[in-house]
């Protein structure tokens, strides 16, 4: 990839991280307006202030000079007043106040699953294959040799004329490996597209390669199966699974971003180190660049956004400060304790978060960039 590309890349990247950042601030805006706190300005960038934009909803919308992401600023969100004043982020309800803390998360959330279903709209609902069907072919295999073929379904294997009927990938899996050095006949029947014909036909003399005569990542035949198939469905049962299956890679990518998170604070207080599969800002420049995610169009630019908006929710959402969650644990405390106490203690803990999440960041983009280092 040359120079121009890379920097086209790096370009592609931060737009879309300051998509997701300005629809997490209008989360915050609508929701500030609707619970009738006053929103004194709305910026695109970081300032110092470039120009004032327009002025909408009693908002300044301005421009800033650092160009990534935005923000929104609230009337009286930062400071301890002896009386709350009308429109003050304070004098909101503690739920009203939940409800613009957590909605810049939820908007990322919400563009995740909508990222996702688009996708399984235009691509197909993964939906699991309970039989022994061929997915790949490796070139020059025992499997390219015999010419199977690829999306039909293994039903037999015969060796020494004893047949063993299989029906799931694990039984056929597991008799081939009890075979290796020997020459099978597979009976197969399909086509599959995606569902299965009910043509047989008997593919012979396949020969099982034994462990030294295997390529890494082929198995012994040098085929692949296939675990799932996208299947569409019509009209507005496509529409509902695309949803559903929308929201539950979001949420399921949640859990393994929860679980990432864990071990990075884990390795980090057990072993001095950071895990290699945790990335910052860098790293995921530097791999949207090395995937060449935008060169696969919107839908490439679509997945990824998906996946970025949804880890932009979840970090958010962690109950330190100064993070939304960590924000909103603090408004929760005033159930139990005077908001001029809960203020003293959230000023506090905001300087030890700032600290312990830049040291994170520091921590993370120090292994990105020695990973980006030649050896």
């Amino acid at each position: 990839m040359d120079l121009m590309n890379i920097i086209l890349n790096i370009i592609y990247s931060v737009l879309v991280l300051s998509f997701l950042v300005i629809i997490h601030e209008l989360g915050h805006f609508f929701a500030a307006k609707f619970v009738k706190i006053n929103t004194l300005e709305f910026g695109l960038g970081y300032p110092p202030t470039a120009k004032k934009l327009f002025r909408w909803l009693k908002t300044d919308f301005t421009l800033n000079w650092i160009p990534f992401g935005g923000f929104v600023r609230m009337q009286g969100e930062d400071e301890e007043k002896e009386k709350a004043e009308p429109g003050d982020f304070i004098s909101a309800s503690i739920p009203g106040r939940l409800l613009v803390i957590l909605a810049g998360a939820t908007v990322n959330f919400i563009f995740g699953i909508i990222a996702f279903s688009v996708l399984f709209g235009m691509t197909g609902i993964p939906t699991p294959i309970n039989t022994a069907r061929v997915g790949q072919i490796f070139p020059d295999s025992p499997a390219a040799q015999a010419g199977v073929p690829t999306d039909w379904n293994v039903v037999s294997v015969t060796v020494d004329d004893q047949i063993k009927q299989v029906s799931t990938i694990e039984e056929t899996v597991l008799f081939i490996a009890q075979h290796k050095g020997q020459t099978v006949n597979l009976g197969m029947q399909g086509p599959c597209d995606p569902t299965c014909g009910t043509e047989t036909k008997t593919i012979e003399n396949v020969y099982i390669r034994s462990e030294q005569e295997t390529p890494p990542g082929e198995g012994s035949l040098g085929l692949a199966f296939k675990d799932f198939d996208l299947v569409f469905y019509p009209g507005l049962k496509m529409v509902g699974y695309s949803i559903s299956h929308g929201f539950s890679h979001a949420l399921s990518m949640s859990l393994l971003i929860y679980n990432a998170l864990g071990q990075l604070v884990s390795q980090i207080f057990t072993q001095g180190s950071v895990p290699t599969d945790i990335t910052g800002p860098i790293g995921i420049v530097h791999q949207s660049v090395q995937l060449g995610i935008f060169s696969e169009g919107w839908f490439g630019v679509l997945s990824f956004a998906g996946i970025l908006s949804v880890n932009l929710a979840v970090m958010n959402i962690l109950p330190i400060l100064p993070l939304d969650g960590g924000k909103a644990v603090m408004v929760l405390l005033e159930l139990f304790f005077k908001r001029k106490k809960v203020f003293a203690i959230e000023q506090r803990l905001s300087q030890v978060g700032y600290v312990v999440f830049l040291g994170l960041l520091v921590l993370v983009t120090l292994k990105d960039i020695i990973g980006l280092v030649p050896r």
